[in-house]
């Protein structure tokens, strides 16, 4: 709609979108512009080559979609590095037994030192990047590792309780197993081991 006024004796034509569009124009031109929702004012600026040119009328900015909270945030990244560590500790293991055949009668061992080496990197990826600790290795260490202990044990000891205690399927009880200790780990690291 336009509500203000034009050069005498410019045509024009105004879009369905609301732009006002000249077809021809002599000078300059000052005119006001209004849609259903928003008054703009804009500037119709005559070009070299003759012909017209109109700035896109100035929108109101949109309101961004707030940001998912800090614990769900640190939630996602705590599960991308739990399955990171998975795939560095299946990794080690393989080596070890597989392909260096280094322990090859020892998987025991190979297993623990995979285990070892996937919580060497929980603790490093949860440290720098989803809690962004600034506590230095000594205070958040040893407590990361006492917790991730106890969260071996909080995994068996529900996996021999859905398991043998309550015949829950294998599969079922492995998921309350592996919940449980998820749980369990994120929630000491996001609000006592990694708190600072």
């Amino acid at each position: 709609m336009l509500v203000g006024a034009l050069t005498p004796g410019a045509g024009y034509r105004v879009s369905l979108n609301g732009y006002a569009q000249y077809t021809h124009s002599q000078d300059h031109t000052l005119l006001y512009l209004t849609n259903r929702r928003y008054h703009v004012y804009d500037r119709i600026i005559r070009t070299k080559h003759g012909t017209d040119a109109m700035t896109p009328p100035h929108q109101p900015p949109r309101a961004s979609d707030p940001a998912p909270p800090l614990w769900m945030r640190q939630g996602a990244r705590f599960l991308v590095v739990g399955l990171l560590n998975t795939a560095v500790d299946l990794a080690v293991y393989v080596t070890l037994t597989r392909a260096l055949a280094l322990f090859a009668a020892w998987k025991v061992a190979a297993k623990a030192l995979s285990y070892a080496a996937g919580l060497l990197n929980s603790y490093y990826w949860n440290r720098r990047w989803t809690f962004r600790s600034q506590s230095t290795p000594t205070l958040t260490f040893p407590p990361f590792v006492l917790a991730n202990l106890v969260g071996l044990a909080i995994n068996a000891g529900a996996m021999q309780l859905c398991l043998n205690t309550f015949g829950l399927p294998e599969a079922f009880s492995l998921a309350l197993a592996t919940g449980s200790t998820i749980a369990w780990n994120f929630t000491l690291s996001k609000f006592l081991i990694f708190r600072a």
